[in-house]
């Protein structure tokens, strides 16, 4: 089976629509996110006929890797795959002694797996994944005084009132397929927290993805973070699994 190595202006694009049509637990707007802070050389393909059933990114963080697989190939190139973004990822390390990582989302048993077979182990709850259906509108945003929301190509952001700095913002990624919208990343500068305006940016984002054609929204936030959890509760997004971090401390 061809392995490739592409050209950055292509894996995005191309990726994000395999995902898509997987409809794997990684969100297409998670390739795209992920791809653009990664080099071309990064990335693999495994292809067949002239489609993509697979692909990792190695590197990561210096010694994290991300490998998915087509729904209909996990039996038999799973093991392959993640052995490979394994290795590659531990190739890439300037520190040997940093552990090769990876994230699992709780429900996915093949990868639990394969990353056992492999030596492996559990570490730690990463993050919670949250989904919140659009199928009625949502509340309207307040915005607090002295600033203003304004939405862009990427997303919805908040800005100043005075000198139109932006000092919120959350990402929207749509993925045409399933109708779920990606709320990430979302970011609040810390000189202006504690305002309401994650919650007013988030709001305005689910009436834009509404808009949009958009059935449900998904958010995904560290699991330790209580205020987030908090919000995204208050905001109607319940859990539907976790993220764990696995690791697998190699030989130099």
């Amino acid at each position: 089976m061809p392995v490739r190595r592409h050209d950055h202006d292509e894996l995005i694009a191309r990726l994000a629509d395999a995902t898509s049509r997987w409809a794997v637990d990684l969100h297409p707007g998670h390739v795209g996110d992920r791809l653009r802070h990664a080099s071309p050389d990064q990335v693999r393909t495994w292809e067949e006929r002239g489609e993509v059933v697979a692909f990792r990114v190695a590197g990561r963080f210096e010694a994290t890797f991300d490998a998915v697989v087509a729904p209909h190939r996990r039996d038999d190139l799973e093991h392959e795959v993640v052995e490979e973004a394994a290795a590659a990822t531990s190739a890439r390390r300037a520190d040997p002694a940093v552990a090769v990582n990876t994230d699992v989302h709780d429900c996915d048993a093949r990868r639990r797996e394969v990353l056992v077979d492999l030596g492996f182990e559990r570490f730690r709850r990463w993050d919670l994944v949250r989904r919140r259906p659009l199928d009625v509108d949502p509340p309207p945003p307040v915005v607090p005084v002295g600033y203003r929301l304004v939405v862009t190509g990427a997303g919805v952001e908040a800005r100043t009132g005075d000198d139109d700095q932006r000092v919120a913002h959350v990402d929207l990624w749509r993925d045409r397929r399933s109708r779920v919208g990606l709320l990430e990343p979302l970011r609040t500068e810390e000189a202006h927290r504690r305002r309401g305006l994650a919650r007013a940016v988030l709001l305005r984002a689910l009436h834009v993805l509404r808009a949009d054609g958009m059935v449900a929204a998904r958010i995904e936030h560290d699991a330790a973070n209580e205020p987030a959890a908090r919000l995204y509760e208050a905001l109607g997004f319940v859990v539907v699994c976790g993220t764990d971090g696995w690791r697998r401390p190699d030989q130099p």
